[in-house]
């Protein structure tokens, strides 16, 4: 029955056996581990049989090293109608990553993907990567979208996104690159954008919006079109909470939960 199984998930830590867990492995212990899961994962849909996948999951430090096969991977994927990708290049915690210099990230490729409605794709999640600034239509499919510690390679446009017109959800940890964003999106609920350097403007226009949330250190937003904002949660360094509180509740007169935190 596995090879017709619809939702494939590979954890780089699951695949381990019980006697290895209990021990401390080495840097060559964690390479032949990250082989292994290579080697699993290609001999697994090698022989998949099922007309779809739904979903595919994979975590694990990757990285660029194995790129070729990560790609064959989403090709794979991409021509069973894949809904949900979800792929995670790193297991520490960003918030505690001392050097980001030597993560070896992979570039996700775009255009591997399927264009406007022929791509089933509906969720996707990117961890430790390098994207396109460019990706078009590649995501106008998309209902959300999570990019986590990645780096956008281009010139990235602050109307980016502006081809996910479907996109309900959108969260933005730890990506570099970006320099100023306008969100102007119809159908865009939530909206989470947490610690990217260099980001310097968020302007929002999106009626549809309930769920906003923004960690930065100097950031300047401005709430053009929010009717239906009602949770906001904005923690900057350096600003004045009471006079940046009582601006957000003039501003937002319909939020229902409003927080402002100095960082």
């Amino acid at each position: 029955m596995y090879a017709y199984m619809l939702n494939l998930e590979f954890d780089c830590c699951k695949i381990v056996s019980a006697k290895r867990r209990g021990r401390r492995t080495g840097r060559n212990d964690c390479e032949k581990k990250v082989r292994h899961l290579v080697i699993r994962i290609d001999r697994f849909l090698a022989h998949h049989l099922g007309m779809r996948i739904a979903s595919f999951k994979v975590s694990c430090c990757l990285r660029d090293k194995y790129a070729h096969n990560i790609n064959d991977w989403i090709v794979c994927g991409v021509r069973k109608g894949i809904e949900n990708l979800d792929l995670a290049f790193t297991c520490d915690k960003l918030s505690e990553r001392n050097d980001w210099r030597n993560v070896g990230y992979y570039q996700f490729p775009t255009h591997n993907l399927m264009q406007g409605n022929e791509s089933k794709l509906r969720h996707l999640s990117l961890r430790s990567c390098m994207l396109g600034a460019d990706f078009n239509d590649r995501f106008s499919t998309l209902s959300s979208l999570v990019l986590s510690d990645v780096h956008f390679v281009g010139q990235a446009d602050p109307l980016m996104f502006s081809s996910c017109l479907k996109l309900e959800s959108l969260t933005l940890q730890w990506c570099f690159g970006l320099e100023r964003l306008c969100f102007s999106l119809p159908h865009l609920k939530s909206l989470v954008v947490s610690n990217c350097p260099g980001l310097r403007g968020i302007q929002l226009s999106a009626t549809n919006l309930t769920t906003f949330h923004c960690e930065a250190n100097n950031i300047d937003i401005s709430y053009l079109k929010v009717p239906n904002l009602e949770e906001v949660y904005v923690s900057q360094g350096g600003i004045n909470v009471i006079h940046t509180f009582a601006k957000l509740e003039k501003d937002l007169p319909n939020a229902k939960y409003l927080v402002v935190n100095r960082a």
